[in-house]
């Protein structure tokens, strides 16, 4: 359920679980780090920025190709 909602269409999840620690875990403390986890993965770095779609990308008036 926990990917269903914050998991993204392309993206392939690795959960390892660990002996001992995952096992002794609640149940619903585990969906809680997934959704954390899954939160902090998708969130953009600070001070980064996304690049606009291809529509939104103003166009150049240069030629392409190398310039000299």
């Amino acid at each position: 359920m926990v990917l269903a909602q914050a998991g993204r269409p392309g993206w392939d999840y690795v959960l390892i679980g660990r002996a001992g620690a995952t096992a002794e875990r609640p149940f619903a403390a585990l969906l809680e780090d997934l959704r954390q986890a899954l939160d902090r993965v998708h969130r953009p770095a600070h001070g980064t920025r996304r690049p606009a779609p291809a529509a939104a990308q103003p166009r150049s008036s240069a030629p392409s190709g190398h310039q000299r």
